[in-house]
């Protein structure tokens, strides 16, 4: 419990004299370490007393000064000499002034945090308005489907062609923006409450043929399904994903040809999957913003669609920390490949 010397940056740091320490109890030289680390500062003792000889031990804690000023020290500490019964003699060590450093730390998490709870707050508060909006919105939609349909059924013989034309034009167009709201709150409410468990890729995707029934059997669709792994994730939002992926698929095919899905898993940095057809193909300059809410390529009379499925396969990917990209050639068909690391 001696110290036998300290260099002039150590009085010049913390304002105590060679004299002053060891004038001190232990109790009082404790002290001078901040409350809340003395149980950290009690095992670093206990660590470098049972360290090997020249292992250096660090720790990082907070030194109160002569002037009452708490210093936050990065000390680094060795025993150099054992005695005949292996019991330690003699120690060293070093700090270094880490204040501003850590004071800087300090602030920058703090920042963080904030900002953290800032947008989280927001996050809240636009999941909040986009399903209050999308309620408020289909309730008036509710009401003009109600009322076309009311006239198109008990009043189309008072209307010309011009008139039942506008009536149908009407209600396809309240369908397509019934469609848009669920679309958009549905996108809003992917990630909530979200919960990862084992996932067999096989199953899921067996389960989205049968509910897929109908369609595959009208496109005259084939599938070629290699095994695929099970994975950690969430059974709902990627069912959403492989079932977005395979409806494009089956929409965007050629005319008159039989639709060929080629569907396969690769492991590379947790799996790689790739969903691959012989549909009409992307262009180039169109390949990056498909992935954009409410993007279309084609027009409402030649395919339909809301332009929101693949920004919600852009967002699940995203929320299991994976990505996805599409390779295509226009009229050459199309792979979709989203990488879902080890979770």
């Amino acid at each position: 419990g001696i110290n036998l010397y300290v260099n002039r940056q150590y009085t010049d740091l913390t304002g105590y004299q060679l004299e002053d320490i060891n004038a001190m109890t232990q109790e009082e030289f404790f002290n001078l370490f901040h409350p809340e680390d003395q149980t950290l500062i009690s095992k670093h003792m206990n660590d470098v007393v049972n360290s090997k000889l020249g292992d250096v031990i660090e720790v990082e804690y907070r030194f109160k000064k002569a002037n009452g000023e708490w210093m936050w020290c990065l000390s680094r500490d060795a025993i150099f000499d054992r005695n005949t019964k292996n019991k330690p003699t003699q120690s060293m060590g070093t700090f270094i002034d880490i204040s501003k450093m850590k004071n800087l730390e300090l602030h920058l998490e703090k920042m963080v945090e904030d900002r953290t709870a800032e947008l989280m707050q927001k996050n809240v508060e636009l999941e909040q308005f986009t399903y209050v909006a999308s309620h408020d919105l289909q309730e008036p939609l509710r009401t003009v489907t109600s009322f076309t349909e009311l006239l198109s059924n008990n009043y189309s013989q008072h209307f010309d062609d011009t008139g039942k034309k506008s009536i149908r034009f009407i209600i396809e167009s309240t369908e397509r923006m019934r469609r848009l709201i669920k679309g958009l709150l549905d996108f809003s409410r992917i990630g909530q409450n979200i919960e990862f468990t084992t996932i067999d890729c096989n199953r899921l995707l067996e389960a989205i043929q049968a509910d897929l029934a109908v369609v595959i059997a009208k496109s005259n669709t084939n599938f070629d399904i290699s095994e695929l792994p099970q994975i950690k994730g969430n059974e709902v939002e990627l069912r959403l994903l492989f079932q977005n992926l395979i409806s494009n698929s089956i929409k965007f095919r050629k005319p008159n040809i039989a639709n060929n899905i080629k569907i396969t898993a690769k492991k590379n940095n947790g799996w790689t999957f790739a969903i691959q057809d012989n549909g009409i193909g992307i262009a180039n300059n169109q390949q990056e913003k498909i992935f954009n809410i409410f993007q279309r390529l084609h027009s409402k009379s030649e395919y339909e669609g809301t332009g929101i499925g693949l920004a919600h396969c852009k967002k699940i990917v995203e929320l299991h920390n994976g990505t996805i990209w599409v390779d295509s050639k226009l009229n050459e068909g199309s792979t979709f490949y989203f990488n879902i690391p080890n979770l």
